[in-house]
């Protein structure tokens, strides 16, 4: 005989259910109560309680708007300690921000719609009541390890303030993924994020990844570290102790204005003004590629990246990166002003492949890279650079400083600085193989966004022009193909990512032609067009879709057809355009007006030259966001004196004020918008990052040069 079950019993079992096949948990801050989060309608407003709601088969949906932590990790709402209130997690669930609040399918979302999680729980814009960790990632709980199941995917994170009285609460102001015991993983995946203005007191300012004797080695793919603070490790901390491993795959993060050194911390290194790998008796030996490290800046080594290792209790440390695809332009430290590399009593075999460093800056030595080795016993400091350009690095300091007993391997680089022998001191260790002092023919190292406007792509301003020496001049058995880690510690327990098969832009082939290009960018261009191809751009118009080119010396040519493809590979004809055959300069526009239906992120072009004799020849290829239209633009970006602010179709902010922020969050100033396009001057803004925010919430970052 069956008893009848009390309310609560049956509640109890309801909610099971619910929580076992429900797939999507809705959330939005807008809502005047916390609902159960079945609906839209019925969201929940409170994150955590969502978090709390979620299995590893729920999706939740986080609407646009500002979220705050609401417990500490032990589930209390009046903790002791108001600050160590955080969005805790402690099992496999899955996070998506960005909605408006109306969608019923995950592709119509939007990650520009802001979905903030903050940590400024206390005073408003007084950071000194903020949360430690504005996300903590639990890797010990009962409730099993953090795989990459568990996805935190379209949010911005910011304001932490890790400088608490526990060292734990001193690590990871916007994330903190905590591994700590044998076994133990928190090996989460972090996509389409932005970290921003998050400070910690000891390191990782933005995330911290802890392997305390377990493995923290997130996927954190297509993230942007905006302003974030730390005495090391401004953007990522990756720290493994006493066999632990925090080995991160790092892929398409952008890291600009990221600092490491915090003037009133005397406990911890001033290191890694983006990224500090700290092997502490453990492997943090994270894999970097196709990333961009622009004006960062640490106090002491590696304005971008910094490596440091020793032993501990009895085991060795390993900070061993394998970097490749990547950027490093106008990062400062005093050593190293992009890489820093130092060991003492561990290990450190950093291979850095196809990067680009221009306008680094060191003020002692190692304008791009600067090596370290003690004498400690267990010490081995061994740097490979293939494939890489060094250029444009000011000052009289030496591009790339390799101390002995380190020893230093470049294959295949280029340098423009001076002779080869006078760029790495002293000589002894160091081995040269195909390398040359040459002008590699940026298109504009002044100009990081290119023409377009739109990075990364294939005119940016650090990718090369023809007749550069880089085309076609390295090694392609020096480019990995599949990244593997590069050592013997744990290496089975580091994730390895797939085959590395474009460059930095993501849409062109790594290895083009039969041999690949120095350097993080590949020609898109085949063998050169008879005639000169002076310009090759396109921008948006009414709607459509504006090609424009310039050319010279074309009394041969016959005539050009555009081609289109939306992918990148398959291309098809949309137009033909006779040649003007005269050897003076010549301009051509082509309006393609059936991009308006198009639902693609991005929208590819070329040209195919055809001359007399019926040959012909491909030009390079270029890319319009479709994402972009319709959306508020300042240009150029980087600004350098006037910039032009276009408000497209939001006819409504005419009238309206919009506001200029720095990145620490400070008002400059505010300005009146009177016309669709508005010419600002700001001639006199300190370079660095800064944001323009408008009346309906939309904000725009730029550069100012």
């Amino acid at each position: 005989m069956f008893k009848k079950l009390p309310y609560f019993a049956i509640l109890a079992i309801q909610l099971f259910f619910f929580q076992a096949s429900a797939q999507t948990i809705y959330v939005n801050a807008a809502q005047a109560t916390n609902g159960d989060g079945v609906t839209w309608a019925t969201a929940f407003n409170n994150l955590q309680s969502a978090i709390e709601a979620a299995t590893p088969i729920n999706e939740v949906w986080v609407a646009q708007g500002d979220y705050y932590p609401s417990k500490d990790k032990l589930g209390m709402a009046t903790p002791t300690d108001g600050r160590a209130k955080t969005f805790y997690i402690n099992k496999n669930i899955k996070l998506f921000g960005g909605f408006l609040g109306t969608e019923t399918a995950l592709a119509q979302r939007d990650i520009n719609n802001n979905t903030t999680l903050s940590g400024d729980i206390g005073a408003p814009s007084d950071t000194a009541d903020n949360a430690y960790h504005v996300v903590y990632i639990d890797g010990t709980s009962p409730n099993g390890n953090i795989d990459n199941t568990c996805i935190i995917n379209g949010f911005t994170i910011n304001g932490g303030n890790a400088n608490g009285t526990f060292a734990i609460d001193k690590y990871g102001a916007g994330i903190i993924c905590w591994a700590y015991g044998a076994g133990k993983l928190c090996n989460p995946t972090l996509i389409n994020n932005t970290l921003e203005d998050n400070v910690a007191f000891y390191q990782g300012g933005g995330i911290a990844n802890i392997g305390f004797y377990g493995i923290a080695s997130p996927k954190i793919n297509y993230n942007f570290f905006i302003g974030n603070k730390a005495g090391g490790g401004g953007a990522i901390l990756n720290w493994s102790v006493d066999n632990g491993v925090s080995s991160p795959i790092i892929n398409n993060c952008f890291f600009i204005s990221n600092i490491g050194g915090n003037e009133n911390d005397t406990n911890s290194s001033s290191v890694g003004g983006a990224i500090c790998n700290f092997g502490s008796g453990g492997e943090s030996s994270p894999i970097i590629t196709n990333s961009t490290f622009v004006t960062n800046s640490s106090i002491f080594g590696g304005g971008a990246i910094s490596n440091i290792s020793f032993g501990q209790n009895t085991f060795i440390g390993n900070s061993s990166p394998k970097i490749a695809n990547c950027v490093f332009s106008q990062n400062i430290s005093k050593y190293g002003g992009a890489i820093d590399n130092s060991v003492g009593g561990g290990i450190s075999q950093s291979v850095v492949s196809n990067c680009t460093f221009s306008q680094n800056i060191s003020t002692t030595q190692g304008q791009a890279i600067f090596t370290y080795q003690s004498s400690a016993a267990n010490s081995l400091v061994e740097i490979k650079a293939n494939n890489c350009i060094f250029s444009d690095n000011p000052g009289a300091k030496l591009e790339v400083y390799n101390l002995s007993p380190a020893t230093t391997t470049l294959i295949n680089c280029i340098y423009s600085d001076g002779t080869l022998n006078g760029t790495i001191s002293p000589q002894t260790g160091n081995t040269f193989i195909n390398c040359i002092e040459a002008d590699p023919k940026f298109i504009n190292p002044n100009s990081l966004l290119g023409a377009d406007n739109q990075y990364p792509s294939a005119d940016d301003g650090l990718s090369i022009q023809l007749g550069s020496p880089a085309i076609n001049a390295g090694d392609n058995s020096l480019f990995p193909a599949g990244l593997a880690t590069n050592s013997s510690l744990k290496s089975a327990k580091v994730m390895a990512p797939g085959a590395l098969t474009t460059d930095i832009t993501n849409t062109v082939t790594r290895i083009l032609e039969t041999t690949i290009d120095i350097g993080a960018y590949e020609t898109s261009f085949a063998t050169p067009l008879p005639l000169n191809l002076l310009e090759f751009t396109v921008g948006y118009q009414n709607e459509e879709a504006k090609l424009n080119w310039k050319t010279s010396n074309e009394a041969n040519t016959n005539r050009f057809e555009i081609e289109r493809s939306i992918d990148g590979k398959n291309f098809k004809k949309i137009g033909v355009e006779n040649a003007k055959n005269s050897t003076e300069i010549q301009n051509y526009v082509f309006t393609d007006a059936s991009i308006y239906s198009m639902d693609n992120q991005h929208i590819y072009y070329r040209l195919k030259q055809f001359d007399n004799d019926g040959s012909h020849k491909f030009s390079k290829i270029i890319a319009l966001a479709l994402k972009d239209r319709n959306v508020i633009t300042i240009s150029p970006n980087p600004v350098n004196t006037f910039a032009n602010i276009n408000i497209g179709k939001e006819n409504d902010l005419i009238n309206t004020k919009m506001i200029l922020f720095d990145v620490q969050g400070k008002q400059i100033n505010n300005y009146i918008i009177g016309n669709t396009i508005e010419s600002l001057d700001l001639s006199n803004l300190p370079k660095g990052m800064y944001f323009m925010k408008f009346k309906n919430d939309k904000t725009v970052k730029f550069l100012k040069n």
